[in-house]
């Protein structure tokens, strides 16, 4: 699924928000005992926002945030541990158009 929302409450000013969500629920026979259990059972979560401030006619400054949450909810495999992660990220842009 995917939510995205743009508003601009003021002529130069122009907020994001949004969210994107991926959730897969799967299993399957492996016939080699050696071969880690893939990606099967998952859920990917991204909140993100970002806000645009327009300076003049050609320049804007922009900034950007995103939370990226990952994570199998495979059975425990010594092998290759356990995959997930979680981040922040945040972008600051100053932006120049002609």
């Amino acid at each position: 699924g995917h939510f995205d929302m743009r508003w601009q409450p003021w002529q130069r000013v122009t907020t994001r928000l949004g969210l994107a969500l991926t959730r897969a629920s799967g299993n399957t026979t492996f016939l080699s005992p050696n071969v880690p259990p893939g990606p099967l059972d998952y859920g990917y979560y991204k909140p993100y926002g970002g806000v645009e401030i327009s300076i003049a006619r050609g320049f804007s400054w922009k900034a950007d945030w995103a939370f990226y949450d990952y994570g199998e909810n495979a059975l425990f495999d010594p092998r290759v541990g356990v995959r997930g992660f979680r981040g922040n990220q945040v972008t600051i842009a100053i932006r120049n158009s002609f």
